[in-house]
């Protein structure tokens, strides 16, 4: 084989291990990991990563993913400026969620949430006061108005590395 794929949750349990262990084997990697806290760990693993020529491709799904490619995207080559991204993505409502993603929603539920505001990273509680005051009702074209509410997704920390100037 020459590319490990990796889809095995929960994230923040596997994830760092198995690219730890794919970079010792030497062979390309990929994930589709959207722990927010993980994707800081598997940053700490690059340098590593970089010095046996792997690449490692993280975050590789729906959010993160193709959320950060479009955000991008439209950055570079449709806005003239790009101040504040928000992304809401709604799911749920699927007949059967294996314990994986149970276990990840939960995990999301109690760790720190980041919150890129006003040019700063700052921390939030999904349960606390702090990530109330972020719940907001959200129009989605086709499927009506949604809450929405913080969640611990690597955007956050991914895009203003990218798109300088955000807010």
């Amino acid at each position: 084989m020459d590319v490990v794929v990796n889809c095995m949750g929960p994230f923040y349990k596997y994830e760092p291990k198995i690219l730890k262990t794919t970079k010792e084997t030497g062979k390309n990697y990929v994930d589709i990991c959207d722990d927010y806290n993980v994707t800081l760990k598997m940053f700490e693993l690059d340098e590593k990563a970089r010095e046996t020529g792997i690449s490692a491709l993280i975050g590789m799904r729906s959010s993160p993913g193709a959320s950060n490619l479009f955000v991008k995207f439209c950055s570079d080559y449709l806005l003239e400026e790009t101040e504040s991204v928000d992304i809401y993505h709604a799911h749920g409502g699927e007949p059967y969620e294996g314990p994986g993603v149970i276990k990840h929603r939960i995990h999301s539920m109690l760790i720190d949430i980041p919150v890129f505001d006003n040019g700063k990273l700052r921390s939030v509680k999904f349960l606390e006061e702090s990530g109330e005051s972020l719940i907001e009702e959200a129009e989605f074209p086709v499927l009506g108005k949604f809450k929405v509410y913080p969640y611990p997704h690597p955007e956050t920390i991914t895009l203003p590395g990218y798109i300088k100037g955000l807010k």
